[in-house]
């Protein structure tokens, strides 16, 4: 009787271990996706900089 518990412990334990590996995947899923986007807008931020940049000392060069 006492075997029955135990194994139904364990079995509820295992679970909800696996349900809590699931959950970490897809965030981990998430985070990745969401990273990746921040990346490429910041790749986009630098680049629109730089273009900034180099329009701005074509102007100041000019005006010499």
């Amino acid at each position: 009787m006492m075997d029955k518990g135990l194994g139904r412990s364990l079995t509820d334990i295992e679970e909800q271990i696996e349900k809590f590996n699931t959950r970490m995947e897809t965030r981990e899923l998430y985070y990745i996706r969401m990273f990746t986007k921040l990346d490429v807008a910041l790749q986009q931020a630098e680049a629109q900089t730089s273009w900034l940049s180099s329009q701005l000392s074509g102007l100041t060069g000019s005006n010499e």
